[in-house]
């Protein structure tokens, strides 16, 4: 069985995108998944709903990243968005899994994000707390869409 790493890296490393869907189950998992030889990619998508492609991902060297969808995947923590190279390219941030303790600081960096959907199938925050920490989106001028659990909104 080829692993979603092993696809992705015969797909081409000077890809502008990269999409994998639930579709593509026949995809071994990988405990990280390196994308950081991705120099070129602009958007990555994937959504590994009912069978979690990865629990980490590098994405070191996405020079060029505009749009970071990762849904329905391992994620146990945001840190790698801290190693992004250029933080301001990014203008669409769709996280999906479950984040404990979940600092919305961590999106300060992304100066031009338009676009952020933080949701998860348990409810990782009060209202209250919620309200609280989005304070911290403030420096996100761009921001025009805000999205995270339904229960929590």
């Amino acid at each position: 069985m080829t692993t979603i790493q092993e696809y992705l890296n015969k797909k081409g490393k000077d890809a502008k995108s990269v999409y994998i869907d639930d579709d593509d189950d026949f995809l071994k998992a990988v405990d990280t998944l390196d994308l950081s030889e991705f120099k070129q990619v602009e958007k990555i998508s994937i959504d590994g709903w009912g069978s979690p492609f990865f629990k980490k991902i590098n994405l070191k060297g996405c020079q060029e990243l505009k749009e970071l969808l990762l849904t329905n995947n391992g994620l146990t923590d945001l840190n790698f968005l801290t190693e992004l190279p250029k933080p301001e390219k990014l203008t669409t941030l769709k996280i999906g899994h479950r984040i404990p303790d979940l600092d919305l600081t961590i999106f300060e960096r992304f100066v031009n994000l338009e676009k952020l959907s933080i949701k998860d199938d348990t409810s990782w925050m009060t209202s209250s707390e919620f309200v609280n920490n989005t304070k911290s989106l403030k420096k996100l001028t761009k921001l025009r869409e805000l999205n995270g659990n339904p229960t929590i909104i």
